[in-house]
């Protein structure tokens, strides 16, 4: 597997990963990451591949730390 590191993201989907992580609610996450509402309702940053694969290794990596 491929690692995405932080570096891939702009600091803006990184805040929006992280709050992401803390809830699982993408609405939440991408309005407390400074998205505006129609973006946050659209559902179009959980589609993004980079983002995907990120909160994908994120979670693989607190699962084993388990």
């Amino acid at each position: 597997m491929k690692t995405i590191d932080a570096f891939t993201l702009t600091p803006k989907q990184q805040r929006f990963c992280d709050e992401y992580l803390m809830d699982m609610n993408a609405t939440r996450a991408a309005l407390r990451a400074g998205y505006t509402q129609a973006t946050a309702m659209n559902g179009q940053l959980m589609e993004m591949p980079k983002i995907q694969a990120y909160l994908k290794e994120r979670t693989a990596q607190a699962a084993q730390k388990l």
